[in-house]
């Protein structure tokens, strides 16, 4: 009931009786508890195949996994870590300043003259796998600061029933302004614990 079949593949939706993907697959906890929350994402997971298996087995149920669209054998890995009771999110690929010599991947979404293209570029990535809760951008820098492509996006993926992760790299990113004035569910990285590995 949280699918639509597209021509691309499995595309999420929002349930006939409302139910949504970011609250059926997200990871439960409990409310009452007071002590603070710290949300955990592991991404780039899904195309090395004995690290993606090492995060699904090992990795605390409480660590949210993220899986690029790229990798192959995504439902499996997505269903068993649904399993262990892990969160997923898939990655999506988003336009850098300097793109394309620095290229996220097949169906970026782009801005400017290319941005017509970014729902179809969309529908594709969404399609590879069923079973997330969210998004989490890859990358993104120039997307991010792009009010209208940014504005688009967060309302597709809000119609679906799906929230945004804006994993915190891009230091001009208006994720958090736009989704806010449009009510969408998001949530902003601020650290980025692997970048410059130290004690």
């Amino acid at each position: 009931t949280l699918v639509e079949m597209g021509v691309e593949g499995p595309l999420p939706k929002i349930a006939d009786d409302g139910r949504k993907a970011m609250d059926v697959y997200a990871r439960a906890f409990d409310r009452s508890d007071p002590r603070p929350k710290i949300a955990v994402v592991i991404g780039g997971l899904g195309l090395g195949e004995a690290v993606t298996q090492a995060a699904v087995d090992r990795l605390p149920a409480g660590v949210t996994l993220a899986v690029t669209p790229y990798g192959s054998s995504l439902q499996g890995i997505v269903s068993t870590a649904r399993a262990k009771g892990h969160e997923v999110l898939l990655e999506v690929p988003l336009e850098p300043y300097d793109y394309p010599e620095n290229d996220p991947g097949q169906d970026t979404l782009l801005t400017g003259s290319t941005a017509p293209e970014n729902p179809g570029r969309l529908r594709r990535v969404l399609a590879r796998v069923a079973g997330y809760a969210g998004l989490i951008n890859s990358q993104g820098a120039k997307f991010l600061a792009s009010e209208d492509e940014l504005t688009s996006l967060l309302q597709d993926l809000g119609g679906r029933g799906l929230y945004f992760v804006d994993n915190g790299e891009a230091d001009q990113s208006r994720v958090r302004e736009i989704a806010q004035a449009q009510g969408a569910p998001f949530a902003r990285g601020d650290r980025q614990i692997d970048r410059n590995p130290t004690r």
